[in-house]
C-alpha cells in the first residue's frame, strides 16, 4: 500500500498541490475531517473553489482515502514528513531547528491524525536516515540567506517576539497565525521596524 500511495503523491505536481494544504487553514478544513469521521465523498463546497489548485488538493486527499482509507492518508502525511525533514536538511537547518519548524508546518495535521506520537517517538532515527542521504546544500543554503536578508530589507523586521520567543520573521508570523486560529490572545514584540513605502 506505501508504494501505491507514494505513486499518487509522487507523480507531477502533486506534491505541490498536497503541500498547498498544509499552508492553508481553510483547506485544512477539508482534510482534518478525514481523520476523525468516515468521510467518503469530497464535500460540494470544493467545487465551487476559485483557485483551480485548491480543488486538486482537496480530491487529492480524498483520492488517497477513499482508494486506501484511514491508513492511506496516514502513510501520506509521514511521506511529507520525510520529506519536510529532508528538504530542511538541505537548507542547513539542525535537527532542532527542523523539529521545531516541522510542528509550526503541520503540528495541526500530526495532532489531529494522532501521528505526532511515533513521529516524536523516531525523530531523533528518522532524522539519522536523512542525514546519511547526504551533506546540506551549500546552493540552498546561500539562497536562504539572501531570501532571509530579502525580507528583512523590504520590511525591516529582524525578529519576531511572540510570547517571549525569538524567531525570525516568517517562522513568527507562522507561530502568531496558528495561535490566533486555535483562539488564543498572544503578545508580541518586534525588534526592529520601520516604514516601506511602494516605490512609485
Amino acid at each position: 500500500m506505501a508504494s501505491e500511495v507514494d505513486k499518487i503523491i509522487d507523480r507531477k505536481n502533486a506534491h505541490d498541490v498536497i503541500k498547498r494544504t498544509l499552508r492553508s487553514g481553510f483547506l485544512m478544513d477539508f482534510i482534518l475531517p478525514l481523520f476523525t469521521n468516515n468521510v467518503s465523498p469530497p464535500p460540494h463546497e470544493v467545487l465551487n473553489f476559485s483557485e483551480l489548485e485548491d480543488r486538486k488538493a482537496v480530491f487529492t486527499w480524498y483520492e488517497i482515502y477513499n482508494k486506501f482509507g484511514r491508513e492511506g492518508i496516514e502513510i501520506a502525511v509521514l511521506h511529507i514528513v520525510l520529506d519536510y525533514i529532508e528538504q530542511r536538511h538541505l537548507d542547513g537547518f539542525t535537527k532542532k531547528e527542523i523539529k521545531v519548524r516541522l510542528w509550526e508546518y503541520m503540528g495541526e495535521l500530526l495532532k489531529v491524525s494522532k501521528l505526532y506520537i511515533p513521529v516524536l517517538k523516531f525523530y531523533d532515527e528518522i532524522y539519522k536516515e536523512v542525514i546519511s542521504l547526504g551533506p546540506p546544500s551549500p546552493k540552498r543554503i546561500k539562497k536562504r540567506v539572501e531570501q532571509s536578508k530579502k525580507m528583512r530589507k523590504l520590511f525591516g523586521v529582524v525578529e519576531i517576539f511572540p510570547e517571549g520567543k525569538i524567531l525570525p520573521t516568517s517562522t513568527g508570523v507562522n507561530y502568531i497565525k496558528k495561535r490566533i486560529k486555535e483562539g488564543r490572545k498572544i503578545y508580541v514584540k518586534f525588534k526592529k521596524k520601520r516604514l516601506w513605502v511602494m516605490p512609485s
